[in-house]
């Protein structure tokens, strides 16, 4: 039989392959952008009238990241789904994200199958080799498209080998840094559905040194604030926190039985206790008391409420309702750890003695000065005893009681204090230790109340000077110093320097602990303030409301600190003659402190 073959001039063909082939130049596809996403989801919908619906296709090609096959799988199901294009939106909005997959297509032999059975048939775990299936279930539990470094390769003992075969069959994508690895939302969601339907969910004891390593303190350490670490290692613990969540409840209902899950769930129980305190560093307070909690459940149920482990978990529930502002809350469990300790470690420890310093503090928030006072010479006599007058935790307790006399108004007894704790503190420290610098500070508020505002800068000058030589000028408690710095300019009238310094201590806390702390919310409180008094009425409102908007997310609308936002924005409406808007804010922070 005769043929001929004609060569086309100047033309390429395209391979579409898993694979890298020999000799054939390899080009990396990514996924489409938004309109050409839209475009292909029309080809395969059949309803070319409905472009009218143009951004309710845009949704939908978005809701699945763009990805190709369920660009065309979705369009088809749209397509066979008998309503219009936005009922179809609806539809898959009611029914959240990845029910989607429950979605019916029609395919090439005419026979009906779900989306779902389309995409497990492209990524069946089952055709993978042993370790590639645990690679690939363990990477089941992580977020989606967020790389995962070596470190927590290394901990879970994954095979380096068997990662890049994974990535060379298409099913985890490397990233930019060396050993980072990460999962398609899709591919994620597949094998997520796999292992439930055949019951083969990774084990518990699969997740080996991952689960013992993120539950460790170290991993947490935020050593001169080194925030981006710390992140990494959260979002990553959080992720396991997740998988194993569900399985924790049964666990501490099995009675007896469940002696023989103490191990793991006491390592839970220190992950999830971990996770809450960076939370905490980092403000997100209802996140930390969340985690807290769940520290708590467990500890409670296996140790039992009379442990030291379940008394350092009250303790970290009760200093996180005190930054909430729920001070009776926040008593309560630091009462309770209290009786832990006191019963366990007996009344003249030194951790009973913080406990006592915890709640002064407590006192000393709700402006109950006398009570605080108490505490506070409670811890004191224990202090004095067991560790000397000269050692510095000493002099933290006798820089405390100074705070307590200058909040007062008892300056002199206050100044008496804190001549005592620098002396001490001189004669055993070197001149620029942080502890003598937080000294300094404590001097400097004093001399402020007292209106000697050239005194004071005088001492948070020095302040400054130490913490930029040992933290650095881009740590948060300089930039605390900055906003002092700022304050006493303000007091001054000097609205261009308390702005300038205020703007400084912004932009270190906005890069350092983020823009959605409550410091940097103070930070923001305190430029609206001076643009209040100078009178450039809309520019406060711009800084009140963007610190009200942190307040109301991490403090709560309940809290006194967002009440004195409300106040503060209703005042400025009031200069500006608008006395609804007035009205309504000085109502919000009316009901808040009612409620209080």
């Amino acid at each position: 039989m005769a043929f001929s073959v004609t060569f086309l001039q100047s033309s390429h063909i395209m391979i579409s392959s898993r694979h890298k082939l020999e000799d054939i130049p390899f080009v990396d596809l990514d996924v489409l952008e938004h309109d050409p996403a839209v475009e292909m989801f029309y080809r395969y919908y059949g309803r070319d009238q409905e472009r009218v619906y143009k951004s309710t296709a845009g949704d939908i090609v978005d809701t699945v990241y763009r990805h190709t096959l369920l660009v065309e799988l979705l369009a088809k199901a749209a397509g066979r789904s008998g309503g219009t294009l936005e009922d179809f939106n609806e539809k898959l909005k009611k029914e959240k994200f990845f029910n989607v997959f429950t979605c019916p297509i029609k395919t090439k032999h005419d026979k009906y199958r779900t989306i779902e059975e389309s995409v497990i048939k492209l990524y069946e775990i089952s055709g993978l080799t042993e370790e590639q299936q645990r690679i690939m279930k363990l990477f089941s539990i992580f977020t989606a498209e967020r790389e995962i470094y070596y470190e927590v390769v290394h901990w879970a003992k994954l095979k380096e080998n068997s990662m890049i075969e994974l990535v060379d069959l298409a099913w985890l994508e490397q990233g930019g840094q060396e050993n980072g690895y990460s999962i398609h939302q899709i591919i994620k969601d597949s094998i997520s559905r796999q292992m439930m339907k055949s019951g083969d969910e990774l084990k518990i004891e699969e997740y080996g040194e991952l689960l013992e390593k993120a539950a460790s303190t170290d991993s947490y350490l935020s050593v001169d604030f080194g925030f981006t670490k710390v992140r990494e290692r959260l979002v990553l613990a959080e992720d396991v926190t997740r998988s194993v969540n569900r399985r924790i409840k049964g666990m501490l209902e099995v009675g007896t039985r469940s002696k023989q899950y103490e191990p793991f769930l006491k390592s839970i129980s220190d992950l999830f206790h971990n996770v809450a305190g960076v939370h905490f560093d980092q403000g997100n307070y209802a996140r930390a008391l969340e985690y807290y909690n769940n520290a708590r459940e467990i500890r409670e149920k296996i140790l039992g409420r009379n442990h030291l482990s379940t008394a350092t978990t009250y303790n970290g529930i009760a200093g996180t309702y005190q930054e909430l502002g729920e001070y009776q809350n926040s008593l309560d469990y630091f009462m309770k750890a209290l009786e832990i300790d006191k019963s366990l470690l007996g009344s003249n420890h030194i951790e009973t003695a913080t406990i006592y310093n915890n709640i002064a503090c407590v006192y000393f928030k709700q402006a109950k000065y006398t009570n605080s006072l108490n505490y506070y010479k409670k811890a004191i006599e224990i202090y004095e005893r067991l560790l000397g007058s000269d050692h510095p935790d000493t002099t933290k307790m006798y820089n405390n009681i100074a705070g307590v006399y200058n909040e007062k108004g008892d300056y002199t007894k206050s100044l008496e204090y804190y001549e005592k704790t620098l002396a001490i503190r001189k004669r055993i420290m070197k001149n620029d230790n942080l502890d003598i610098a937080m000294t300094y500070s404590g001097m400097a508020g004093v001399y402020q109340n007292l209106n000697k505002y050239a005194k004071s800068l005088e001492y948070y000058e020095k302040v400054l000077e130490i913490r930029e030589r040992i933290l650095g000028s881009d740590h948060p408690d300089t930039a605390k110093t900055y906003n002092d710095i700022a304050l006493v300019n303000h007091k001054q009238g000097n609205y261009s320097k308390a702005l300038e310094y205020y703007k400084k201590a912004l932009e270190i806390r906005e890069r350092t602990i983020g823009s959605n702390h409550p410091d940097t919310a103070k930070t923001y409180n305190n430029i609206a303030g001076v643009y209040e008094d100078q009178r450039e009425y809309t520019k406060a409102l711009e800084y009140y409301e963007k610190a009200l908007e942190v307040k109301e997310k991490t403090l709560g609308i309940d809290h006194l600190s967002t009440a004195k936002t409300y106040s503060n924005i209703a005042r400025v409406y009031q200069y500006q003659g608008d006395y609804e808007k007035a009205l309504a804010y000085y109502g919000k922070a009316l009901g808040v402190m009612e409620r209080s």
